[in-house]
């Protein structure tokens, strides 16, 4: 409304009316300035968070991450372990040894040979096909003995989602072993190339 239209409708309001009318006119700034107010605090937050993604804050394990990339690890991981019953069945492991050719310890027989946790690195966590994955669970449940002992399981950190997941992927190993009996080198190369695998590369998938 232009000044001189206002000019001569106030003329003709009472007192009454023209406090009224002023409260309106007041009411009407408040709330373009609080519109205002709003729109640049939500810009403001837009660029905090957007920076924020960006930072870079330390694993507890060591290496790097970025709180975007956190984000990310929350949605398929939890940040305490859950009970899990048995989830490598003894056949993964059975496939290990006769592929590898190394013997069971008879008098230990829940001890695993160092190599096999590469091997399960390999076949089972990288079919999540997730960047540093491996990373952040060693961050979440890093080694409490000087002789590489955790506290739990890796796989007691994925959310039931992504455990369900890894139980598949337990059984593709199994199953693919059971057809194809053969030794380790040529397994790889057929395991790879079953599941789009790279047959080489950092094991942890940091590339």
């Amino acid at each position: 409304m232009k000044k001189e239209e206002e000019k001569l409708i106030k003329q003709d309001l009472s007192e009454d009316e023209l406090q009224k009318l002023k409260a309106i006119q007041d009411a009407k700034e408040a709330a373009e300035i609080l519109f205002r107010t709003s729109k640049e605090d939500q810009k403001r937050k837009k660029e905090r968070d957007k920076k924020k993604e960006a930072d870079i804050i330390n694993l507890t394990g060591g290496g790097t991450t970025s709180y975007k990339t956190q984000k990310n690890f929350n949605a398929i991981l939890l940040k305490s372990a859950v009970f899990r019953d048995v989830t490598f069945i003894e056949a993964f492991y059975d496939h290990l040894y006769r592929m590898t050719g190394l013997k069971k310890d008879e008098k230990n027989p829940h001890h695993r040979p160092n190599i096999f946790a590469m091997y399960t690195i390999k076949y089972i966590y990288r079919r999540f096909n997730i960047k540093n994955l491996m990373v952040e669970l060693q961050s979440r449940n890093p080694f409490i003995t000087a002789e590489s002992m955790r506290e739990f399981k890796h796989y007691q950190f994925f959310n039931e989602e992504n455990y369900l997941k890894l139980l598949d992927f337990i059984n593709d190993f199994v199953r693919f072993a059971d057809k194809n009996p053969t030794r380790l080198h040529q397994f790889d190369i057929d395991f790879c190339k079953e599941y789009n695998l790279t047959t080489d590369g950092d094991m942890f998938y940091n590339d």
